[in-house]
This record gives C-alpha cells, structure tokens and sequence, in this order.
C-alpha cells in the first residue's frame, strides 16, 4: 500500500513530533510504502530527510487557493499511484481538497485532528472541503464529539483513537541526582511544566502557584522547559520571578533534545494549558513513573482519572493547582500510589505502537 503522510505546518509541536514518529514508524513497515509532503527547511522536513522516501516539498503557501500546488501534489500522487494520503494540519486541508478533484484517480483521504473544534463547520465552504474526506480521525473522544456535531461529515467516517507513546529509557537515581544538581534544584520538591512558552499554555500558572505555597510554608520549586512561542510571555514570566523574588524557586530551561532525562529529574509534572486537546507529555510522564497534574479542560481528563492515576486542578487556577501541587508534595504515599497507577495506565490505554497499529488498521480499512 502506497501512503502518503503530509503535514507543511512550519512548527514543531505536539502535531508536529506526533507526525515525525509515525512516519519513522511507517518507514519500518514491510506492508507499506511511505512517501512525504512536508514544507521545505522545515524541522519536519530536517528530521525526516534520512528516511530516503520519495517526498514532496513545498514553499510557504501563497494565496487563499493554491492551485499550483495542487495540481504538483495531484501529479504526485499519480505518479507514485498513492493510495490514502494521509494529513495531521487543519490548515493543509484546502489544498488537499483541490488536489483530489485534480488527481483524476481515487485517493482515499484519512484526516487526523489534533487540535480543539471551537464551532460549526457546515457552510458551502467546508462541506466542500470535507466531503473529500473518508476518514476523520479524532485523538480523542472529545474530538470525535465535537466533530459529529460541528463538522459536515457522517458519524460512521468518524474514528477516536487516542495517540500513543513510548516509555524513554530510565535514568538511574545518581544520574537524576546529577541532573538535578546541575540544574540547580537541589532536594526541594520540583514540579515542571513541558512544552512550548505561550500565554496558553499557561506557565504563569505554575509560577503563582510557587508564589502562594512559598506564603504557606511549602517549600516547592518549579522548572519551566520549552521553546519561547511568544519572547514577551518569556520575559513577562521571567520579570515575574524577579519581581517575587522567586529566582531560586524558578529553572528556566530551553528547548531540549532530550526531554525525557529532565522529566526523570521532576518530582511531579503539570500540564498547565487552558485547554489541551490531548496532552501526550502527560503520557510521556506517566510511562516514566513521574506523578501527573493537569488541568480538567480539553482532552486531559481522558489521560488523567482524578485521584486515581494523576490529580486534575480548576483550569486557568493558580489556587487549584498550588493545593493540587501541595497534596503531592505534603504525602509521599499519596505521589507514589498516583505515579504507579498512572504508569500502568499510560502502559495499557496509550502505549505507541498500539495506537499505531490502530491507526494504520484505520488507513488499510479506509483504502480497502
């Protein structure tokens, strides 16, 4: 089976990582042959370059409708007589859309959502765009709800199945004790929030949070790690902490090649976003034997049962979260029970290569 996987989104997030390790694990399939359309100089189109499989790069988009591409990615997939193309960024569906009416063969159409639908889709506009879809697949029940009721598509092309991770190899306890001390971290309990630096995702939270345990006597520390969307959010945290004189309660960390390592460091993590369509760092953490904290908004409350494998705090709460925060860090019986319970549910609902094998069962049923 032929196989294009297409994403020209120019960032590289959680859609963006989700995409790169599928089409890897793709790759190692004897059943099927994956081709690539990815923007050029891309992260993704960096990353997936050592594959060697015939790939399809484009400039940044310009126009509302871009024919010439179109027409190249529909000689594309005559050429390499694809089967399903297979796409993960919302905003890559208009040329999906034009290039199946220009292909002149059949191309099964598989979408993958990753991110929140805010309302109804049904106009001319949209229905036109995805009456070219076979298959919607949602990364969560709450997307596979919010699709049957805002999108122009019947409930039986509808699919949840949520992505999936694997478990990082495990520090031993001097190297955690040596990051730690490298970082600056010391013995006090640390809790950090993973992911890219925006005023959604909500870093502020953690820091207020570290501000009202200090004023309680609980002596907790946050560490702050991701890639600074938005530099003025970063220096607005950053002066924040000055301000509180929180400088040594507070880690800023930039992007890491090697996430993994600093979650092992952590003695919780928070997902602090408003709202997180799925939170896959959450199940990335889990797997780790790392306790977990997020908010009760989006896709979250699916990975976390409150109380029982990680603790869920009010969304956009700095209150919530510093009692949620507190409760671990006051009952180190409470945190392992969680960090256990959580571990074996990441191991039984999201492990990676099921999901996987979910979703590329999904694409074959879609072509057949």
């Amino acid at each position: 089976m032929n196989i294009l996987e297409l994403c020209l989104s120019p960032d590289f997030g959680g859609l963006e990582i989700f995409f790169r390790d599928y089409a890897r694990w793709l790759a190692t399939r004897h059943d099927v042959r994956l081709h690539l359309c990815v923007q050029t100089g891309s992260r993704l189109c960096q990353e997936l370059k050592p594959l060697g499989v015939p790939t399809l790069e484009f400039g940044t988009k310009s126009g509302a409708i871009p024919y010439s591409m179109a027409a190249a990615l529909a000689r594309f997939l005559r050429d390499h007589n694809v089967d399903v193309l297979h796409l993960h960024w919302k905003d890559d569906l208009p040329l999906v859309a034009l290039a199946a009416q220009l292909a002149r063969r059949k191309v099964k159409i598989v979408h993958s959502r990753h991110m929140d639908l805010p309302g109804p889709k049904k106009d001319p506009y949209h229905r036109f765009l995805y009456a070219s879809i076979d298959r919607y697949h949602a990364i969560t029940k709450t997307l596979a709800e919010q699709a049957a009721e805002h999108l122009p598509i019947s409930p039986d092309r509808i699919q949840h199945i949520y992505l999936g991770a694997s478990a990082a190899p495990a520090t031993s306890a001097e190297a955690r004790r040596a990051l730690r001390a490298k970082l600056g971290l010391g013995e006090a309990f640390t809790v950090g929030v993973v992911g890219r630096i925006s005023q959604y995702k909500g870093q502020h939270l953690l820091i207020d949070a570290i501000l009202q345990l200090r004023d309680r006597g609980v002596e907790a520390q946050g560490l702050i790690m991701g890639q600074a969307m938005d530099e003025d959010y970063l220096l607005g945290l950053k002066l924040r902490v000055h301000e509180a004189g929180l400088a040594d309660q507070v880690v800023f960390l930039g992007f890491q090649e090697d996430p993994h390592a600093v979650i092992q460091a952590l003695d919780a993590l928070a997902l602090t976003t408003v709202k997180e369509t799925f939170g896959l760092v959450l199940v990335e953490a889990m797997l780790l034997g790392v306790p977990v904290i997020g908010s009760d908004a989006g896709g979250v409350p699916e990975i976390i049962e409150h109380e029982i494998s990680g603790l869920l705090f009010e969304s956009e709460n700095s209150a919530s979260l510093a009692a949620a925060i507190e409760a671990l860090c006051r009952n180190p019986y409470h945190r392992a029970r969680l960090a256990a319970a959580g571990q074996a549910r990441a191991r039984a609902e999201f492990d990676r290569d099921t999901q996987y094998e979910k979703l590329l069962a999904l694409i074959k049923s879609t072509a057949a």
